[in-house]
Parts: C-alpha cells; structure tokens; sequence
C-alpha cells in the first residue's frame, strides 16, 4: 500500500497535468523523464525524488508547496533516524 502522502502528491500531479490539458507524454517530455515514469508517479507506484518533485513543479507551473496543498496528516511524524547518542 502506498504512502498517503505520495497518493496525494500523485492525485495533485494528476489534476495539474489534467487541469493543463496535457498528456502523460506531454509531462514528461517537459520533466525529462518517460511516461510511464509519469504514470507511476501518479498511481503512487514510484516515489518521486526531491528533485524530480522540483522539476515537475517547474514542468507544470506550479510551486512545489502545490503538491502538498490539502494534506492533511494523521499520522505523527515517525523518526526512523537510529541515533541514540544524546
């Protein structure tokens, strides 16, 4: 099961590229990167990097705060950091 932030994120790429009249393949062109690595970021099948969430920001016009508007997290952050030195 995805993550739901990264389902989020792919329905909010999803109805910018939608909202755009843009294809997959129209995306993906401008974010260099293939459309069906599009598609997989839209189902929330592949984690998108930081960078990659940057240039598709830049691809479709939009602040990378965009991707992140609505969410609403219920879950408190987990720190997976195995640091026990105080």
């Amino acid at each position: 099961m995805a993550d739901p932030i990264d389902q989020h994120i792919g329905e909010r790429l999803a109805d910018r590229r939608r909202a755009l009249g843009l294809t997959l393949q129209q995306v993906a062109i401008k974010a260099g990167v293939s459309f069906q690595q599009i598609h997989k970021y839209e189902t929330a099948s592949s984690r998108m990097t930081p960078a990659r969430l940057w240039s598709l920001a830049n691809a479709l016009g939009v602040d990378v705060s965009y991707f992140f508007d609505g969410f609403a997290n219920t879950e408190p952050a987990r720190d997976d950091r195995s640091d026990t030195a105080a």
